[in-house]
């Protein structure tokens, strides 16, 4: 990253987003039953670097890593539309840590950039799971459909008279 002697700044930046994220993570009650048994200041922490780490990486490794991060999400039972509301309020709470300097703009650039990237990988991993899913029911009904189907000829063919059996 092109940083100009400001990643102290922004490492505090992203810590202090990070922190006001998690305030509104656990104010909303429909969540809280995903961090019944999480460490959240663990959480937070591993998140706030993860984030860190992931803003250096090219677009195809944000894709990578934030596709892997949807399928946990998706198998985790969190509806992608609330998945999707917490990225908007990272973002809300990373741009309400942003002051106007000179350099602000390539970070405002870098970090949106970052976040169009992020839910588009998001949405692969809750994609890819949910066809699966769906191939799975699919093939299940296929499969009893046709079982039904066999069974119930092989019923009729026994209460047949044995005369018209082929």
């Amino acid at each position: 990253m092109e940083v100009t002697g400001s990643t102290k700044r922004l490492h505090n930046l992203i810590s202090s987003a990070f922190e006001l994220f998690y305030r509104e993570l656990r104010n909303d009650p429909y969540l809280l039953r995903f961090f019944e048994k999480v460490d959240m200041k663990e959480l937070q922490q591993k998140q706030c670097d993860n984030f860190t780490a992931a803003l250096q990486e090219s677009k195809e490794e944000i894709l990578q890593r934030f596709a892997k991060l949807g399928k946990m999400h998706y198998e985790m039972g969190l509806p992608y539309s609330r998945y999707i509301k917490s990225f908007q309020t990272l973002l809300k709470s990373i741009y309400s840590q942003v002051t106007v300097q000179e350099d602000t703009l390539w970070l405002v650039e870098k970090i949106q950039q970052f976040f169009d990237h992020a839910i588009e990988g998001s949405a692969l991993g809750y994609l890819q799971q949910m066809l699966e899913y769906d191939t799975q029911v699919i093939q299940k009904l296929l499969k009893d459909s046709i079982a039904e189907e066999f069974v119930n000829e092989h019923l009729l063919w026994i209460e047949q008279d044995p005369q018209h059996r082929p």
